[in-house]
């Protein structure tokens, strides 16, 4: 008897970490970003790391360097780029073994020339050589998998911080977001990797702003917020103009 309690107990607890494990999906890495929770997406990092491989190992590759950008992202947002560093470090060197093994997975390389574009903002020096590195992924991204989003919200956002004089436009650059957003919503089918729905408005509302169309602006704010509600990084986007968030206005 004492046995087979025992033996239940010990089942309980891997039933329970396979659960915790299964819990961290883009959705999970999503929400935890949302709230640019550091602690929760180094948690998150150091449980997909220790994931055993799965049927589905390209994705799951993905998904650890994916939330490495989150994090790297996060820190850098908090002023903390000695701890951005590494996060960056491991992911590039992630992604670019997932592109050695998988070469013309779009997916990673829309991801790599984002994660480059967060260490060219940590160390602005690199920009000479990884700007046209991200820009070659981002295309050739686009070559494979023309109607995929994150491509156009990444050529969208490279195109807006872009100087005019090297080749950057915010004209240019809405264009490419607006794209992005209509291609996300195109999408019929449930994909394995799907994010980018709130950039896309966040990045359409800092647009807007640069060209001063506030009732816009604030319906990109009002869409992303929509979708994530209490979104860090919106709310700081609108705070840093002066817009109140009013939770009921987003709900309509």
């Amino acid at each position: 008897m004492l046995l087979r309690r025992w033996l239940l107990f010990c089942a309980s607890l891997l039933c329970a970490a396979g659960a915790a494990a299964a819990e961290v999906d883009f959705a999970a890495v999503e929400q935890a970003f949302a709230r640019a929770d550091a602690t929760r997406l180094r948690s998150q990092v150091a449980e997909l790391d220790d994931r055993p491989a799965s049927a589905g190992e390209r994705d799951s590759r993905y998904l650890v360097a994916y939330a490495r950008y989150r994090l790297a992202a996060t820190y850098l947002q908090q002023q903390r780029p000695a701890s951005a560093k590494p996060v960056l470090a491991q992911a590039i060197e992630q992604l670019r073994e997932l592109l050695r093994a998988y070469p013309e997975f779009a997916e990673a390389m829309v991801l790599l020339a984002a994660v480059y574009g967060l260490e060219i903002l940590r160390s602005p020096v690199k920009a000479v050589y990884l700007a046209p590195r991200a820009n070659r992924l981002i295309d050739r991204g686009l070559e494979l998998d023309p109607g995929n989003p994150r491509a156009y919200l990444m050529k969208g956002v490279v195109k807006f911080q872009t100087p005019t004089l090297f080749g950057g436009s915010v004209a240019e650059a809405r264009e490419l977001l607006e794209t992005g957003l209509a291609r996300a919503a195109a999408t019929t089918r449930p994909a394995a990797i799907d994010w980018g729905l709130v950039d896309l408005h966040l990045w359409l509302g800092r647009v807007a702003a640069d060209q001063n169309r506030r009732r816009q602006e604030q319906d990109h704010y009002a869409a992303a917020l929509s979708i994530s509600p209490d979104n860090h990084w919106v709310l700081q986007a609108m705070a840093g103009r002066g817009y109140r968030y009013e939770p009921a206005a987003a709900e309509r």
